[in-house]
């Protein structure tokens, strides 16, 4: 039982390291770690995806996302077009200035991953790679 806990909490130590060291790179983009899940969701989900799709991706409900929405809007990372199948339904998609903030994002996450595994052998790599995918598994089930 004590060895899990070891392991879920060491997990929960590099979630918060990352956290802490991107937090402030995302900030010089203008940018919050809630602003680049919902960039990320976008570019995920493709162009044209609804805000119940985008919402359902990040495990809130629409209205939550509402507001995040018109945040980003404003901000003008993305934008809204009425949706060509249902008159309820807006569609959303990344604007230009979104792509690029996403891009200057996805490189402060590939220079933490960088800074994170320097070091490590290309079997520990692997090795890592494989159990936090079955952990994440295991949880799913």
């Amino acid at each position: 039982m004590f060895a899990s806990l070891m392991v879920l909490s060491r997990v929960s130590a590099v979630y918060e390291s990352l956290y802490q060291w991107l937090e402030p790179r995302f900030a010089e983009l203008d940018v919050s770690m809630a602003g680049f899940e919902l960039l990320s969701a976008v570019q995920a989900a493709g162009d044209g995806a609804t805000q119940n799709a985008l919402a359902a991706r990040l495990g809130i409900t629409p209205p939550s996302l509402s507001e995040s929405i018109r945040g980003a809007v404003a901000k003008g990372w993305i934008e809204q077009a009425p949706s060509e199948t249902d008159r309820r339904a807006k569609r959303i998609a990344l604007t230009p200035f979104g792509k690029r903030l996403l891009e200057g994002c996805v490189a402060a996450m590939k220079d933490a991953e960088t800074r994170a595994l320097r070091g490590l052998p290309n079997s520990d790599l692997q090795l890592i790679a494989a159990t936090l995918q079955k952990m994440a598994a295991n949880l799913a089930e």
